[in-house]
């Protein structure tokens, strides 16, 4: 048995813009508006350990 911790988050990382926006065309929504002089900060998590340590394959790796 393992002793670690995985993340286990999409291996995708889309904008907040990019993912609304997607997600309103997808379900035939009006696109939302976004301001484009405020950045995003934060954290990425990556899932690139998941993947190795368990080979495992995500179902939807990309929007």
């Amino acid at each position: 048995m393992l002793n670690q911790t995985f993340n286990t988050v999409a291996p995708f990382h889309p904008t907040r813009k990019e993912y609304y926006t997607h997600k309103a065309m997808e379900l035939d929504l009006p696109l939302p508006m976004f301001s484009d002089d405020a950045n995003s900060y934060g954290k990425t998590i990556l899932s690139n350990l998941v993947e190795s340590e368990l080979q495992y394959t995500f179902q939807k790796p990309n929007l």
